[in-house]
């Protein structure tokens, strides 16, 4: 014979704070969810005016650099890039210093191995490179800042040339031409620094 299983009620035992809990009407539901959204909201609005500041502090150093840029282009294009001089004005000494009056020039030339000279003037610390034909739209101006780099080149001055061993060499373009080498090196070197 075999014994009928009876089936066993499983009891579940709540405790106080269980049977305690209530339950939320439609109404406070609601309100919490507005309260969440209000949080959320507040939240939003204040990343946001975090974006916004950044956004003010970066456009506030961006016209400071401008103003420097403008204010350090001012200084070397009103220098005489000379040496010697007398201060006269004690309160603006800078403005005299930008203002040699000696026949020699107060600039620095180095000659690099593959034979471009850069010339930088000791007083204001204007650089004169020779000019990459590619970064001028125009030849007139390519042509103007040539000349003002041949000027500077040509600047007197008692100080001496540094300069490394002299390297020059040519490549072959596509069309089985030559390319002075010099030119792709020049390219090579417009975005580093200093050029």
């Amino acid at each position: 014979m075999t014994a009928k299983k009876t089936p066993v009620k499983a009891t579940v035992k709540y405790t106080r704070a269980q049977k305690a809990e209530p339950t939320l009407t439609l109404a406070q539901l609601r309100r919490l969810i507005a309260k969440e959204r209000k949080i959320w909201e507040d939240d939003r609005a204040l990343i946001q005016d975090l974006r916004n500041q950044q956004i003010e502090m970066a456009k506030y150093n961006g016209r400071c650099l401008t103003s420097a840029d403008r204010h350090h282009a001012h200084e070397q294009a009103t220098c005489t890039h000379k040496k010697a001089g007398t201060i006269r004005d004690l309160k603006h000494p800078r403005a005299e210093f930008l203002r040699g009056n000696g026949l020699q020039y107060a600039v620095l030339k180095h000659k690099f191995s593959h034979g471009d000279i850069w010339v930088r003037c000791l007083r204001c610390g204007k650089w004169w490179k020779p000019p990459i034909r590619s970064q001028y739209k125009l030849d007139r101006d390519f042509w103007r800042a040539m000349f003002d780099y041949e000027e500077a080149v040509n600047f007197p001055t008692n100080n001496i040339m540094s300069e490394s061993i002299q390297l020059r060499f040519d490549q072959f373009n596509s069309k089985g031409g030559r390319v002075d080498g010099v030119e792709i090196v020049r390219e090579k070197l417009a975005n580093a620094a200093g050029y």
